[in-house]
């Protein structure tokens, strides 16, 4: 797990997943898949809890917007992303996202 965090149901933000220690000098990502599981069941919730279009890569960093989420109920981000590395490479990155009403 690349780390978690804590928002409410309401809230609706950026966050970002790291992957610029694990690409070689000049290796780019060529592209990246973000979806989301309810950990309580492994449901599918990829629609509910991200704006997938709006996913973007920048020097190795992924920029994922987050939002919504059912309190009390944790989901895991899981980004999949492809390199143009020789060979191509793929790596994982997992964030944890707690909902919780304060």
């Amino acid at each position: 797990m690349d780390g978690t965090f804590t928002k409410q149901p309401g809230e609706a933000f950026n966050i970002t997943i790291d992957f610029s220690d694990r690409l070689a000098t000049g290796e780019t990502i060529t592209s990246e898949t973000v979806t989301a599981t309810k950990v309580s069941d492994g449901t599918t919730v990829t629609s509910t809890v991200i704006t997938s279009a709006s996913v973007s890569e920048a020097d190795g960093i992924v920029t994922v917007p987050v939002k919504a989420g059912t309190d009390g109920q944790d989901y895991r981000i899981k980004c999949v992303v492809v390199t143009d590395g020789t060979p191509a490479a793929t790596h994982e990155g997992d964030v944890l996202m707690r909902v919780r009403e304060q």
